[in-house]
């Protein structure tokens, strides 16, 4: 989309948007209830994939503003909007949370070498409070692979505002904990600390 067609979009959608962000700042469970009239969640999935889009649309016109930090803030929604969706969800939700986190990160992660220290800090400690759940074995290795993905990010954000504040890359994860990281990331497969490039 040009630029004009990203706020056109933005603009026609700004109460939605600010109301998914209301939502999301409260706590989200999906709903188990096999009942006749919520038996098939597929076009309510596909319209929190639609507001997925628009908030990752918003980031990407905050971004060619030159607003980083907002851009950041929508990609952040997008990918909390993606942990929310799988809150106590079947697979489908699994699933399709994974491919909205992803809609989120993946803007995020280019964002990323562009940002000030205090933005990565602030997006790292936003990352971090995500704890992502184990699912069925066929979702698996979707979500480790996200998992895995998301906590590289992790690192690359606080390595950034490291080498920002420091003038130097860190030579290891350790020199990261405790002002840029709590701790420093698990690997999902292993469950042994990450490894810094």
């Amino acid at each position: 989309m040009s630029e004009e067609d990203l706020r056109t979009l933005v603009t026609k959608n700004t109460a939605g948007l600010k109301l998914a962000r209301t939502g999301l700042s409260r706590v989200c469970q999906v709903p188990l209830d096999y009942s006749a009239t919520n038996a098939s969640r597929s076009p309510e999935l596909a319209k929190l994939k639609r507001l997925a889009r628009a908030l990752e649309a918003e980031g990407r016109l905050a971004k060619l503003e030159n607003r980083p930090a907002d851009a950041a803030a929508a990609y952040l929604t997008v990918i909390r909007l993606g942990s929310a969706i799988r809150q106590g969800g079947t697979i489908l939700d699994s699933l399709v949370g994974i491919a909205v986190e992803a809609i989120g990160t993946a803007p995020m992660e280019k964002l990323a070498p562009g940002l000030d220290a205090k933005q990565c800090r602030e997006i790292a400690a936003a990352l971090e409070f995500r704890s992502l759940k184990q699912t069925e074995q066929g979702v698996t290795a979707k979500l480790t692979a996200q998992q895995t993905r998301a906590r590289r990010l992790l690192i690359e954000l606080a390595a950034r505002a490291y080498e920002l504040e420091k003038g130097e890359r860190p030579k290891n994860l350790t020199n990261l904990v405790p002002a840029y990281l709590k701790t420093i990331p698990q690997d999902p497969l292993t469950g042994t600390n990450m490894a810094y490039p």
